[in-house]
């Protein structure tokens, strides 16, 4: 449920995070009216059933944006909309897993927490644990605050559980499903040089095109910190741990070919694809099918989540 941070591999997917940021959510609930908003006492939002105070927004707002996102904008409008997210996530849809009877061992998460730590370290700090110690004591963020994340992970997961066990793929769902994207199920051999915009990009392909080597350029130029030790070259790797972007850019290019640039969350890429392996539909059958029903199950708890932010009756009143 997280957001992409800057790996040290851009165009990889990382593990993701322990972070209750909703990408596919949850539930369906009877919900009693919001009641109204008391800024006087601290309120910055009512849901039906409860509220949040300014010190808790603020918090939490700094641990799950400010430090995850450095770039993230704190406009009224980011706030309102994490807001939003906060209080479907953390406050009702926690509150409905645990009346579900949803139980997590809460022993069992403190080597998440050390994790979670690394992960951040690594994604967003390059590898610089000073840097993530300083930002979580300047936003007073303790390992407590990390390991109640953890948890508000785990139950959300487990609940997602709860409410998808119904959902099945068909045989035409999983055929469709695999027409519909096959670079999912690639395997390959992929170079790619990242910078940072889209005239820097154009500017490598120029040199490429003029015979320099790809290896040495990715090394010298490539914002992607592995290159200094493979030339940029990510060797026998499923597509499907690529970013979206990539991978059906990596799906399409014509093998042996520089690519035009290349656009993703992490910059601008020059892509050239040196081995690539196009499976059919029988030869990956398994695997179709386990990603056509984590898509369709992905796409109900959406649908769970979106009703249950709708039924909240959320009201935000922030400061001026």
């Amino acid at each position: 449920m997280s957001r992409p941070k800057q790996p040290k591999q851009p165009t990889r997917r990382k593990k993701r995070l322990w972070l209750a940021i909703p990408t596919v959510l949850l539930l369906v609930a009877a919900l009693l009216p919001a009641t109204g908003c008391n800024t006087d006492s601290g309120v910055v939002a009512t849901y039906s059933g409860g509220q949040v105070l300014q010190s808790e927004f603020e918090k939490q707002f700094h641990f799950q944006r400010s430090l995850l996102l450095p770039t993230y904008q704190e406009s009224d409008d980011n706030k309102k909309s994490f807001l939003t997210e906060y209080i479907t996530l953390h406050k009702i849809l926690v509150d409905e897993a645990k009346k579900a009877g949803v139980k997590i061992d809460e022993s069992s998460v403190s080597g998440d927490i050390e994790q979670y730590k690394d992960q951040v370290t690594d994604m967003v700090f390059n590898g610089d644990r000073t840097k993530f110690d300083a930002e979580m004591k300047q936003y007073k963020l303790t390992d407590d605050d990390i390991k109640q994340l953890v948890l508000d992970d785990y139950y959300l997961r487990e609940y997602k559980q709860v409410k998808t066990k119904d959902v099945h793929v068909t045989p035409d769902e999983v055929k469709a499903y695999f027409e519909h994207d096959p670079s999912l199920f690639m395997t390959g051999t992929v170079s790619h040089i990242l910078v940072a915009t889209v005239e820097q990009a154009k500017q490598i392909k120029d040199r490429l095109a003029k015979g320099e080597d790809f290896a040495t350029i990715a090394k010298a130029s490539s914002l992607d910190p592995t290159a200094k030790l493979n030339g940029g070259t990510m060797a026998d790797v499923t597509f499907d741990s690529f970013e979206d972007d990539f991978r059906q850019a990596a799906g399409k290019a014509t093998v042996g070919q520089i690519t035009d640039p290349v656009h993703t969350a992490y910059g601008w890429h020059i892509l050239r694809v040196d081995k690539r392996n196009s499976p059919t539909l029988a030869d990956v059958q398994k695997d179709a099918e386990q990603k056509a029903l984590a898509d369709k199950q992905n796409a109900a708890w959406q649908a769970y989540y979106e009703q249950t932010e709708q039924n909240a009756g959320i009201q935000i009143t922030l400061p001026k």
